[in-house]
């Protein structure tokens, strides 16, 4: 463990395996809440178990029962979690089952990495696995910049900062995650890691894709995600004649207003799906011939380099992390975050088929080239190693 100057506490500290890590995240669960941040996990955890080490998967189980579980492919460790009552916020949610696994874990030479935000589950996990004296990596995810809010504010002087001045490192999203993490901790704990995604190996081309031309929406009906503002566009008289608009995810707010706009479409057509199962997420998104996130300031949404992946372009917000670089490689489209502009750019988009599988091949060898799983590791290995 360091003290509050990032030297290394020698009382405390006790050797750690690096071939052996817990993967905390805030909720386990079919649906994929918490989508983002769980998707890294597995994707870094099934590449670790490729290489030889010893991974396990812990969460909450917020609707099912706990219990020892394969999570897809991996190891897994579900505990019930509770909604705090006269809440339904997912981050109100708390593990105590969680909770006691993480410090019995921690007591051992067992690398945690925390997949940390402000949820209380994974929140009061890493706090719980440093202050036992774990060797604790806090991946951050784009979920904890700079807040606005005074209450928010309050937590991270609480309890974020007292996670980020005993954990052995923490991993940001976006460079100014990382100025936050630093300022917050008082030193220079905190580096930029990237997402990262096992690449296709072929491109997709419009294999599988059926003749209509689908433009889908896939992560949580929350408001910032946008899925309500595409059905209203979708809506619009004036939308392209024969596209169809298909918007999937757990609910999260929005999904009355989607449904809405369902009921007063005119031309176009609109399907909501539901929560899609977490190893359906690939041929969702490749059946798709557009995949469209309207959320302004996206830090770096996983669902983007998915749908990249399997040969789908991309429209996003402007404001978005990934926006400048997807356009410049010519795998996406922007628009400015009017309902005006994304009508036209989806208009322009879905008119050329073979103009968007050109781009959905772009946006293969970009993600192959930028964010593949294997250098991702790489990088977290030398953390991981720079942490003994």
């Amino acid at each position: 463990m360091r003290n509050s100057q990032g030297k290394r506490d020698a009382s405390v500290s006790v050797s750690v395996d690096l071939s052996s890590v817990l993967h905390v995240v805030p909720q386990l669960s079919r649906d994929m809440d918490f989508g983002g941040p769980v998707r890294v996990a597995v994707n870094i955890g099934t590449e670790q178990a490729r290489r030889g080490l010893k991974i396990v998967l812990a969460g909450a189980a917020i609707r099912s029962r706990g219990g020892v579980h394969s999570y897809l492919g991996l190891d897994a460790r579900r505990h019930r979690g509770f909604q705090l009552i006269g809440t339904s916020r997912p981050t109100l949610r708390v593990s105590p089952g969680l909770w006691t696994f993480v410090a019995r874990v921690a007591r051992t030479s067992t690398l945690i990495h925390v997949h940390m935000g402000r949820d209380f589950v994974s929140l009061v996990a890493a706090m719980v696995a440093v202050s036992m004296g774990g060797r604790v990596i806090a991946q951050t995810h784009g979920m904890i910049e700079a807040p606005r809010s005074a209450s928010i504010r309050i937590l991270d002087r609480v309890a974020t900062r007292y996670v980020f001045r005993r954990a052995h490192a923490v991993l940001s999203l976006t460079p100014s995650e990382v100025e936050y993490a630093n300022r917050l901790a008082g030193r220079p704990i905190a580096t930029r890691l990237p997402n990262g995604i096992p690449t296709a190996t072929e491109p997709r081309g419009a294999h599988g894709k059926s003749e209509q031309i689908s433009v889908l929406f896939l992560g949580r009906l929350h408001p910032r995600k946008g899925a309500a503002q595409l059905a209203r566009v979708a809506a619009r008289p004036d939308f392209p004649p024969g596209v169809r608009v298909v918007i999937a995810g757990p609910d999260e707010g929005d999904l009355e207003e989607v449904e809405r706009y369902m009921a007063s479409q005119r031309a176009s057509t609109i399907e909501y799906l539901g929560a899609i199962r977490a190893q359906d997420v690939e041929s969702v998104m490749a059946e798709a011939d557009l995949y469209v996130l309207p959320a302004p300031n996206e830090p770096f949404g996983m669902t983007i380099l998915e749908a990249l992946n399997v040969g789908t372009p991309v429209v996003l917000h402007a404001s978005a992390v990934l926006a400048e670089p997807l356009e410049r490689a010519g795998a996406a489209r922007t628009f400015d975050g009017t309902d005006d502009h994304l009508l036209e750019v989806l208009a322009s988009a879905t008119a050329n088929r073979d103009a968007l599988i050109g781009m959905g091949s772009r946006g293969q060898t970009f993600v192959r080239d930028e964010y593949s799983i294997t250098k991702v590791v790489d990088s977290l290995s030398e953390t991981y190693g720079d942490s003994d």
